[in-house]
């Protein structure tokens, strides 16, 4: 039985449900963005992708933002925020929306 790995059309409208530019204010987004979708528990190495992005060239920082869309549980935002503080990133540069 050949499954195919195509979608179905119900899912190729492609006109965003909201303004983009609304939701970009919203979530603090102001720049062109690197994003990380996924959860935030140990094994997901969001240390170390935090590690990489404060190595970047400084012109790269200053023109992009990391952004991680996904829920983190309690216990791991003290340490991704001591990882942020510890690499130098800038707390403008670090965001986050509790909803």
């Amino acid at each position: 039985v050949n499954i195919s790995s195509a979608a179905d059309p119900f899912f190729n409208d492609q006109t965003p449900s909201e303004d983009p530019t609304l939701l970009f204010n919203k979530l603090g987004i102001k720049k062109p963005f690197i994003l990380y979708t996924g959860g935030a528990d140990p094994r997901k190495n969001l240390k170390n992708l935090l590690i990489a992005f404060s190595k970047l060239p400084s012109d790269i920082r200053e023109s992009h933002q990391l952004v991680l869309a996904g829920v983190i549980a309690k216990e791991e935002f003290p340490k991704l925020l001591e990882t942020i503080s510890k690499n130098g990133i800038d707390q403008k540069e670090a965001s986050h929306d509790e909803e």
